[in-house]
């Protein structure tokens, strides 16, 4: 009987997030740094980025190589994310570069299973003020 491993399945952006609609939210935008191999450390070199983006209601981690995004980018990111602007972003124009892999594996008793992410761009959509309705509505106290 033939069996189909995790690493048979390519997931697109669109069974990733569920939408066509390439834009997406972005939570945290961080440095991944290359590890020792001797020792398992974490080193100071810079290996790439890790973007963490909004999917039903969950995070999801995606990996970045170092030329996906350049210092300006970063820095404009950090900024608006420090100041709490709505940042959206996309992996690519019209095809997106995102890629997804299934994955499980067990720990002690406990089955750990999910998408294991990766793309080659990414790209500022927006960056929006967070809009508070209700500073907006014209509202009488009663005391």
């Amino acid at each position: 009987m033939a069996s189909l491993s995790f690493r048979d399945f390519d997931l697109n952006q669109t069974t990733i997030t569920g939408r066509r609609n390439p834009t997406v939210i972005l939570d945290t935008l961080r440095v991944r740094y290359k590890m020792d191999a001797e020792t398992q450390q974490r080193t100071d070199v810079p290996d790439g980025y890790v973007a963490d983006i909004l999917v039903r209601n969950r995070l999801q981690s995606v990996k970045l190589p170092l030329e996906a995004v350049s210092d300006v980018t970063f820095k404009k990111i950090d900024d608006a994310l420090i100041n709490h602007k709505i940042v959206k972003v996309n992996f690519g124009e019209n095809a997106s570069t995102l890629r997804g892999r299934c994955y499980a594996l067990m720990s002690g008793n406990r089955l750990l299973s999910g998408i294991s992410c990766t793309a080659t761009e990414l790209n500022v959509v927006s960056i929006e003020d967070v809009v508070d309705e209700l500073d907006d509505l014209d509202l009488d106290i009663i005391n």
